[in-house]
Formats: C-alpha cells, sequence, structure tokens
C-alpha cells in the first residue's frame, strides 16, 4: 500500500493501514520516545517530558473515519502507563470536540 492511499480496513490496526511517523504530533516528548512510537507495532512508547503539565498525543488519519476503542498500554518492565485520557477529534482542521457518551457528556477514560 502506498502512504497516498486511503486504508479502508474498518479496524484501524497499524498492521494493516499502516500510518507514517511524521503523522503522528505530541505536546513534547523525550529524546528516545518520540510520539511515533505510541503505534501498537512499536516495542517503545510515547512518553512526555516531566514538566509537560498538559501533555498530548495526536494522530493524523488522513481520511474521515471513526473509532470505536483506544487501547494502552505501558512501557514494558517500568510500571509506567497511561492511568487517564480524553479522546478529541476533529474533521478538515475544523475546532476539537470531545468524544462523549449516549447523554452528550464528555467522557475522561480512566484506568
Amino acid at each position: 500500500m502506498l502512504a497516498a492511499e486511503i486504508c479502508r480496513d474498518p479496524v484501524i490496526n497499524l498492521y494493516i493501514c499502516p500510518i507514517l511517523d511524521e503523522w503522528f504530533d505530541a505536546s513534547s516528548f523525550v529524546n528516545e520516545h518520540p510520539p511515533h512510537l505510541a503505534r501498537n507495532t512499536s516495542d517503545s512508547a510515547w512518553i512526555a517530558e516531566e514538566d509537560d503539565l498538559a501533555p498530548y498525543i495526536q494522530m493524523d488519519l488522513r481520511w474521515n473515519d471513526w473509532a470505536s476503542g483506544v487501547i494502552t498500554w505501558g512501557l514494558e518492565n517500568t510500571g509506567e502507563h497511561v492511568q487517564t485520557f480524553r479522546v478529541e477529534y476533529r474533521q478538515n482542521d475544523g475546532d476539537w470536540q470531545s468524544a462523549t457518551d449516549r447523554d452528550g457528556n464528555e467522557v475522561c477514560f480512566q484506568w
């Protein structure tokens, strides 16, 4: 599959629909742990700088799609992992919107 092609697989699995490193961005990162290492095919992890008070990571899918879930796991053998996160999305450079429950309440996921 060429990078410019749209992956039409209904499940965004980074083995099936590869996402280029430059499609990842983050508020900050520690040198050996840039944003693209957050993909589920990596043996490492994205790590924000310790003084980043509002860390985030984002991925540009390059096409409008929906997601039914998010999988997180920590950096192997460290005990470090995400404990709380929100999901936001936007289409075509529009305003960011928070993922909501069926009643329209913003969802904060906790582990």
